[in-house]
């Protein structure tokens, strides 16, 4: 994932990926095979216990998912006496490789084709797509299979010869050719003939084409999925792969984004970074049905709306609530500012000062006494402490007294006891500035000296409040624009869901038709062997009645052929020991 956020960053430059999924049918041969790995599921599901489960040496989950990715990838890999079918994919793909090298002449183009499982027993499904490759026509010399290439030095070799178009087809597993594999010169196609255990093992594969230095502006993945040739017919491992692959992917990415999803998803075909939409797109294929792909896009683009909505709602909540706060602060300043203007005013009107703006008188009444000079204030403030009972004006504004005890903590971590004074100015409250070392009472040359400057800062305090009024009301507009739009989700998000309703009744609809198509051969068959069982025993009975009626007498043979009803009735009069003995011989 670090070359894709290079890429985005500009560092480095990537060709564009093309991906190709090639849809093939389940052959023939695969089909029974196919059919017993799920009978084999079925017995492994069974308890421990049960006498009919296989014994774990024999057979397990283990080998059962081996033997259905064998089987998924070529029937051949399980049993090599299985016919080779032309449209199986080892044969699709080697159509495809044709296809690319064709293509790409001129440029030498080359391709790389990936499958983890290639050989059973004597049958090795790289070399029989090798000797196709070289009866097509491919120089044997340009088909590599990487696992020839045994040595540090041939491997080497392998890879110069790949980067420089002299072999222009290699074949290998995700163990020899996923990591430290340079090979991407000339590499026009990667084709993928099976999926791998874990979705990093798939990134590490699709590493080798898309990455930096290849001279190809674009460039092809093919997977290979397998689909069976109806709705009941068996389904490839595939499906069990892809689902596998989708639920791991799903948790690294919302691992990595912190559970974020992304917006779009409008061409998970064409998407050539891992998500789970990736995978969820095999195992929508590998079903068969055409509406999967449809559901699969549905369920994804559902939970993103959703998301998207949740988030729509909650901004929507936000702003009421931004709303409100600002409605508020607005009003507030509203009632405020008055109060500050006036302050302002009778403050600035009880000083006098020179041209260059330098105080040259002002009122200040402390405790009845006036001084009309700072200077003369401040020597008598100086040695006076403050209480509770302490008057003060300064330019015609009462500045109201607050003394309570406090509590301090020091760099050392001492807490200290101390007397803390507030004082109100223009209706807002201040505290008194104290000596760092004094813990007692402050002075009031203090008080007098926070009162005069932050007056002073009054017509800045209104020019402030003015301008955050402003910036608020402009919030309140655009909040209200906000709340005014509707949710452009939400309406989408209803389309979606009414569209997989529909999906999914049609699918159901499918799978119930299935289900009764199976149920009536089940009950024509059944039926058919009652009748057979009754027609068998009317034979019987026939062949009986012949034999013995000889031996009866013309009462006995009236009673035989007497309808049921009657013989019923005689049942119930004759005494149970005799009918006992009628019904054994009967029997």
């Amino acid at each position: 994932m670090m070359q894709d956020e290079a890429e985005e960053a500009g560092y480095i430059t990537l060709p564009k990926a093309v991906r190709k999924d090639m849809l093939v049918k389940v052959t023939p041969a695969q089909e029974p095979l196919l059919q017993s790995i799920a009978e084999r599921g079925e017995l492994l599901s069974l308890p421990m216990s049960d006498p009919e489960r296989p014994d774990p040496t024999e057979d397990n989950w283990l080998k059962l998912d081996s033997d259905a990715c064998a089987i998924s990838l070529d029937a051949r890999l399980y049993d090599p006496t299985c016919p080779d079918d032309p449209d199986s994919k080892a044969n699709t793909a080697v159509r495809t490789t044709l296809d690319v090298l064709r293509r790409t002449e001129a440029e030498r183009g080359t391709v790389i084709i990936f499958a983890d499982r290639y050989q059973r027993g004597d049958f090795n499904l790289f070399e029989d797509m090798k000797k196709k490759l070289i009866a097509a026509g491919v120089p044997r010399e340009q088909v590599a299979i990487v696992h020839d290439f045994k040595k540090g030095k041939e491997f080497f070799g392998l890879q110069q010869a790949m980067r420089a178009g002299r072999v222009r087809v290699l074949l290998g597993t995700t163990e020899k050719c996923g990591i430290g594999v340079n090979i991407q010169t000339r590499l026009k196609a990667l084709i993928d003939l099976d999926l791998p255990q874990r979705p990093d093992q798939l990134e590490q594969r699709h590493g080798r084409i898309r990455r930096s230095g290849n001279t190809f502006s674009e460039v092809e993945f093919y997977r290979m999925i397998s689909e069976p040739r109806d709705v009941a017919s068996p389904k490839a491992h595939d499906l069990q792969r892809a689902q596998l692959l989708e639920r791991k992917q799903t948790f690294l990415s919302q691992f990595k984004s912190g559970g974020r999803m992304g917006r779009k998803i409008e061409d998970i075909a064409g998407e050539t970074r891992l998500s789970p939409q990736i995978f969820a797109l095999a195992k929508a294929q590998a079903t068969g049905n055409p509406l999967a792909l449809e559901k699969i896009k549905l369920e994804y683009e559902i939970k993103n709306l959703t998301l998207l909505a949740r988030s729509n709602r909650l901004d929507h909540y936000n702003n009421r609530q931004q709303l409100l706060n600002v409605e508020y602060r607005i009003a507030h300043l509203q009632d405020k500012l008055p109060q500050l203007k006036k302050a302002s005013e009778t403050f600035k009107s009880h000083e006098r000062r020179d041209d260059e703006g330098k105080l040259l008188s002002l009122q200040v009444r402390f405790n009845g006494l006036e001084f009309s000079k700072l200077k003369d204030a401040n020597e008598y403030l100086r040695t006076v402490t403050l209480d509770s009972t302490t008057q003060l004006t300064v330019n015609g504004l009462d500045i109201p007294l607050a003394v309570s005890d406090a509590l301090i903590k020091d760099e050392l971590g001492t807490i200290t006891d101390i007397t803390a004074v507030r004082y109100n100015l223009a209706g807002e409250w201040f505290d008194v500035p104290r000596p760092e070392a004094h813990m007692g009472l402050p002075s009031a040359q203090s008080l007098l000296t926070s009162v005069l400057r932050r007056g002073g800062d009054l017509p800045s305090k209104i020019l402030e409040a003015e301008a955050t009024i402003q910036g608020n009301e402009a919030t309140l507009g655009r909040l209200h624009t906000a709340l005014g739009y509707e949710s452009p989700y939400e309406t989408k998000l209803k389309e979606y869901e009414q569209r997989l309703a529909e999906i999914d009744k049609e699918l159901l609809g499918k799978t119930e038709e299935v289900e009764e198509l199976v149920d009536a051969e089940t009950e024509e068959l059944s039926s058919s062997k009652i009748l057979s069982a009754d027609q068998e025993i009317t034979d019987n009975n026939e062949i009986v009645r012949a034999e013995t009626m000889e031996d009866k007498s013309p009462a006995q043979v009236a009673v035989d052929d007497a309808p049921g009803e009657i013989l019923e009735v005689a049942a119930m009069q004759t005494p149970r020991s005799k009918r006992m003995q009628t019904a054994d011989r009967g029997r």
